[in-house]
């Protein structure tokens, strides 16, 4: 392709990105630096400055990426990335997340139980399925040697650890590792998977999260063979170990629970390993079979705890170290005794002060720390407290609906909106807790308020008409 049809495509593909930012300085930061090289067989070359520009894009703007080019191009298109090294020699890197969205799609079959396969090379083919392939899905750089061991998670690290040794063959199936958002049970979980598929090779393992897993099974429910359920079933029964993250988001769901109850029967009873993650502890589940709630307490359930400074540190040091940085100990200890929530945060603050440093093209030094956490600090400390029949008038009065409407079980579109948006901003505006948030919702589970805040956050980023319509409410709440 010629360099100014490149170009052409290349500024309508940035002109969708920009107008789904939130904002120009945002933009500019990841998006300005980035030059279209090459456009063949539908494969787009990109040269990006830095290894960590390059991963920034794939951890936070795949999808909006992955819109932009299928709004210009079509399907199926391939990113490779090139990133410009001091010599100004660039190196290629497919995008190992592009177009792989998830292990199965029961929605496009020609034969039963057809499953995506990964651009991943690492794919298994699982016995027993002719041809079938899929990716384990898990993350590459959530490995044990990346987990920051500390007394907040000594027990559930050295359990993981022997499951990963003895997948099936421990008292510990099921392992549930609960905690508070943000805490690395997902790293953990990963950590698991990683270690059972580099030291046995022909055992199949898949992380899912119950999300992905519900949508599956949607998928299999309403497709018109009706033996998509029983293929769906089985395809999880072939698995030597399964993962489910999230597992709260079940609560309420009984069908897909039914369909979990049968999996995880069969698998327990061939001793398969089962690995499941929460936010909360089993017992203070709600709205979960009593059949399945008993099962998940039969092996062992660790909680994973807020970690304290020195584990913090830890944290800090190797998330920067693979960031390929090297902070001085005044910004290490900086970070670890004023970032104390989770390690999101903490993660959050390192990507902000390297952001910033970036942007103004200054060196990462305790000054520039100091000015960036203690914004970040100010901003999470001292949220504007607007009371929460404030938001919910301001947000019915919008979308025209009446109160007691949020406070129904129906799944109606024009209720369901403005109830995601009352608990995002209810959230966002108060220091009421999830579970506070879900009584004043009429007894709402805490899982579904997670569900909800995490679901506006999406679509504003992603569809720039509902960000309008979020922006809109979001001033009048302001301004109240």
């Amino acid at each position: 392709m010629n360099n100014q049809n490149l170009e052409l495509i290349w500024s309508k593909c940035l002109a969708f990105i920009r107008d789904n930012i939130q904002s120009e300085k945002e933009f500019s930061t990841w998006f300005g630096s980035i030059v279209p090289i090459d456009l063949k067989n539908k494969e787009l070359t990109i040269q990006v400055p830095t290894h960590f520009i390059y991963e920034t894009l794939e951890a936070k703007y795949l999808d909006l990426i992955q819109s932009a080019f299928s709004k210009e191009l079509g399907p199926n298109v391939k990113l490779m990335y090139t990133i410009e090294s001091k010599q100004k020699q660039a190196s290629g890197i497919r995008s190992p997340k592009f177009q792989a969205k998830g292990n199965l799609d029961f929605q496009n079959q020609k034969r039963p139980l057809n499953i995506i396969h990964s651009e991943n090379p690492e794919s298994i083919k699982i016995s027993g399925l002719k041809n079938e392939h899929f990716s384990p899905d898990l993350n590459s750089d959530y490995t044990f040697e990346n987990f920051a061991e500390g007394d907040s998670n000594k027990l559930a690290r050295s359990v993981s650890l022997e499951v990963a040794k003895n997948p099936g063959g421990t008292a510990f199936n099921p392992l549930f590792i609960h905690s508070k958002v943000g805490l690395g049970k997902t790293h953990l979980v990963n950590a698991i998977g990683l270690q059972i598929k580099t030291d046995f090779k022909n055992k199949n393992i898949i992380y899912v999260s119950s999300e992905k897993f519900t949508e599956q099974f949607i998928a299999a429910s309403l497709h018109k063979d009706r033996n998509k359920i029983n293929h769906f079933i089985h395809f999880y029964q072939q698995l030597d170990v399964l993962i489910i993250d999230d597992i709260q988001f079940l609560m309420g769901k009984e069908k897909t629970q039914g369909a979990l109850y049968n999996i995880f029967n069969f698998l327990h009873q061939n001793n398969k390993q089962i690995v499941m993650t929460a936010d909360i502890s089993p017992k203070d589940m709600e709205d979960i079979e009593e059949r399945l709630l008993s099962r998940f307490k039969w092996g062992l359930t660790a909680e994973i705890k807020k970690p304290d400074v020195e584990t913090r540190k830890n944290i800090i040091k190797l998330k920067t170290k693979n960031l390929g940085l090297d902070l001085n100990e005044s910004v290490l200890d900086l970070l670890a005794e004023k970032i104390d929530s989770n390690i999101r945060d903490i993660e959050g603050a390192i990507v902000a002060i390297l952001a910033e440093a970036s942007f103004n093209k200054v060196p990462i030094n305790t000054e520039l720390a100091i000015g960036v956490v203690s914004r970040l600090i100010s901003e999470k400390s001292t949220p504007e407290q607007i009371p929460f029949h404030v938001i919910e008038d301001i947000v019915v009065q919008y979308f025209e609906v009446d109160n007691k409407d949020l406070r129904t079980k129906t799944k109606r579109r024009d209720v369901v909106e403005p109830r995601q948006l009352v608990m995002h901003f209810t959230k966002k505006y108060t220091n009421l807790s999830f579970q506070k948030i879900g009584k004043l919702m009429g007894n709402v589970n805490h899982a579904t308020v997670i569900y909800s805040v995490r679901k506006v956050e999406e679509f504003k980023l992603h569809d720039r008409i509902y960000r309008n319509t979020y922006d809109a409410i979001d001033e009048k709440i302001k301004n109240y």
